[in-house]
């Protein structure tokens, strides 16, 4: 499934925050990781967040098997 969502935080904080909430709170493993996106695997899915623009930081998520905590992770993010 994928997702669009947008927030204040800057792209940087942005990685940081998802990889707090899938690597530690989940367990994900990170796959991958470069200065706009993180890759997450686990549990026999995965999730992928790019950032795709700034003020407000754009951002879009795909995954399979973890839409849940996607739509968490999403809510959590300061708007």
């Amino acid at each position: 499934m994928r997702y669009e969502t947008t927030t204040k935080l800057a792209a940087d904080d942005t990685l940081v925050e998802a990889e707090r909430f899938f690597a530690e709170q989940f367990g994900l493993t990170v796959r991958s990781r470069s200065r706009e996106a993180i890759e997450f695997e686990g549990g026999g899915g995965h999730v992928t967040l790019a950032v795709t623009g700034e003020h407000p930081t754009r951002l879009d998520l795909e995954t399979r098997e973890w839409d849940q905590q996607v739509t968490s992770f999403m809510r959590e993010l300061p708007r």
